[in-house]
């Protein structure tokens, strides 16, 4: 993911997120169906995982690792929705 995009979305810009959401809901996705079953349930899954993604990227200490630290996010919220 590209470094200026990441430091755009942690400065809350709409654009930025919308770029990352599109980039990752695929990959998200396809992570949140492993876990569950349910059409509805992995889309709950998948939006509460953008919110957390997008409120907690300022955590994110090394850029290069974002899609594994998303994938993680994707993970957890599937196990605590089973």
């Amino acid at each position: 993911m590209e470094r200026k995009l990441l430091l755009a979305c942690q400065r809350n810009d709409r654009n930025a997120q919308r770029k990352i959401y599109e980039k990752m809901a695929g990959r998200l996705y396809a992570v949140c169906r492993r876990y569950l079953k349910n059409d509805e349930d992995i889309e709950e899954v998948l939006a509460d995982s953008f919110y957390k993604i997008f409120t907690k990227i300022g955590q994110l200490q090394n850029p290069e690792t974002f899609e594994a630290w998303a994938r993680k996010i994707a993970v957890n919220e599937c196990l605590q929705n089973q």
